[in-house]
């Protein structure tokens, strides 16, 4: 169980990772397609 949980942090913890990388590349279209 502790282990399961250990993993469950880690996949959140990556999940978040690609989150914000999905986000700041959002950013970057939108500033390249407003100019």
């Amino acid at each position: 169980l502790a282990t399961f949980i250990v993993e469950k942090e880690a996949t959140l913890d990556e999940d978040s990772m690609i989150v914000a990388h999905l986000d700041s590349l959002k950013e970057s279209f939108d500033y390249y397609f407003s100019e």
